[in-house]
């Protein structure tokens, strides 16, 4: 039989009496627990739990800054590798992509370095693009001074044949001098065109030069046996530059020659006031439309090397705030005038 009793303090006394194997009572057992045993101390409790969290502390900073470091240190060292891309070589940043056995920054580097690699594909790419796009401007450009070039050539070409049959005759060795002497200046400036460090002063047109241009187109005429004319309408002084008005007479009349076939009409007209300097050309093949024209010029750009003539009449319009026009007014063959403002231009216009 256990008895137990308690206190309003706090403390118990508790009575416990011993037996036999029989059953038999052979004493008892007293405890008495006084209360202050149960009375927490807490000096003793808070200095234990201080001494805890210290050795806590002292051990969970180091060891959280070190797995901390480990763990921002490569992506800290992946934000300045992104921060470079575009501003230094790409072997150079993939080299500096660290190498981490953490899954996600893993696939964060796995990442970056594909970026990379794709920038460096396509800026190869872009530098083979550009590398095509210079040599197939070199190439239009070689074409079209080849096909400006060759225009006054042919007719050089001719003229020296005249010199060489008709030499004796003194009027007809002084004009075609002086066509050579033009001809070859025309070409000079020209080429001085392509040199930006070269100023060559070009001369005023002059009425006199759609005879020379005419004398030079006149060979290929002859071998079509087309009829060419010329005529002058002039009422103002001129002020344009003669090598590109002598470069579009020439790129018109060759054009217009091939156009008319054989025994074709060919009319050339130079006419000038106080606004403008005017050349309308006219040949009696096919006419041409305004969708024609345009496809020819698009082809002419650049597409297709064996012309520029068009062409270059067009560029030559637009630099000198001018025009190339076709006149659709007319049923058969074609007529095409080509006009810039008759007003004196600076060097670095021309």
């Amino acid at each position: 039989m256990t008895e137990r009793l308690s206190f309003p303090d706090g403390s118990a006394v508790l009575l416990e009496s011993i037996k036999s194997e029989d059953g038999q009572t052979l004493g008892y057992v007293f405890i008495e627990v006084d209360a202050l045993v149960f009375a927490p101390n807490w000096i003793a409790l808070a200095k234990t739990a201080l001494i805890g969290v210290a050795l806590a502390v002292m051990l969970l900073v180091p060891v959280g800054w070190w797995v901390g470091k480990r763990m921002t240190q490569p992506v800290a060292r992946l934000i300045k590798v992104i921060e470079r891309i575009g501003n230094q070589p790409f072997e150079t940043l993939r080299s500096e992509v660290p190498k981490t056995r953490d899954p996600e920054l893993s696939r964060i580097s796995n990442a970056i370095t594909q970026l990379i690699n794709e920038l460096e594909q396509h800026g190869m790419a872009d530098a083979r693009a550009l590398s095509a796009e210079r040599l197939a401007a070199v190439g239009r450009m070689t074409a079209a001074v080849a096909h400006e070039i060759n225009n006054p050539l042919m007719g050089l070409l001719t003229a020296t044949q005249t010199l060489r049959l008709h030499g004796e005759d003194k009027k007809i060795r002084e004009l075609t001098v002086d066509l050579v002497d033009r001809g070859l200046q025309q070409l000079r400036t020209t080429l001085a065109a392509l040199l930006p460090q070269v100023r060559i002063e070009d001369r005023t047109l002059e009425p006199g030069d759609l005879e020379d241009v005419i004398r030079l187109v006149q060979f290929a005429a002859n071998s079509n046996s087309a009829n060419l004319s010329g005529r002058i309408e002039v009422d103002s002084a001129l002020r344009v530059p003669s090598a590109p008005m002598r470069q579009v007479m020439l790129n018109l009349l060759f054009n217009a020659i091939k156009a008319a076939g054989i025994e074709g009409q060919i009319e050339a007209i130079l006419k000038a006031d106080s606004n403008k300097v005017e050349f309308v050309v006219f040949n009696s093949g096919a006419s041409l439309t305004k969708e024609k024209l345009r496809e020819t010029l698009e082809t002419e750009s650049g597409l297709d090397p064996r012309g520029f003539g068009l062409w270059v009449c067009q560029e030559l319009a637009s630099h000198y705030q001018g025009g190339l026009e076709l006149d659709v007014s007319i049923s058969e063959g074609t007529r095409l005038t080509f006009w810039i403002p008759n007003r004196e231009f600076q060097v670095d216009e021309a």
